[in-house]
């Protein structure tokens, strides 16, 4: 026989794994949406999809937070219930440092394509000694 407060406990646990691994989703896909708009050349509509990765990043620390708050309840019934959403949040965290290095890059990339040579060349008088 299972436990109900044992069957309970794993299904908190897992909706909240799902709710961590959702808004992770949805930041990754608009880190790389992001990305593409600054590959194609649009400034602007990168910035905007940046609010959007902002937003989705503030869910993703609320579904965090929500975890969080519920260990007390789950760890007496699930012992492996912190080191679950521990591994959960490491795991992000490492798809995360290569996603967000990437689109540094891109950024860079887009930086210096608006910048022109001609904007780097800087006329200084030469003075020749005799």
């Amino acid at each position: 026989m299972t436990d109900p407060l044992a069957t309970a406990a794993r299904m908190r646990l897992d909706n909240l794994v799902r709710a961590m691994e959702s808004a992770e989703h949805v930041i990754v896909a608009l880190l790389a949406r992001e990305r593409e708009a600054l590959r194609a050349g649009c400034r602007l509509a990168a910035n905007a999809v940046h609010v959007r990765v902002n937003e989705a990043a503030r869910i993703y620390l609320n579904a965090i937070a929500a975890a969080k708050a519920s260990l007390s309840a789950l760890e007496p019934v699930l012992p492996e219930a912190p080191q679950v959403l521990e591994d959960r949040r490491a795991t992000f965290g490492a798809i995360l440092r290569i996603e967000l290095a990437t689109l540094a890059t891109i950024r860079m990339a887009a930086d210096y394509a608006e910048t022109s040579p001609a904007d780097d060349f800087r006329a200084e008088p030469i003075a020749f000694a005799l």
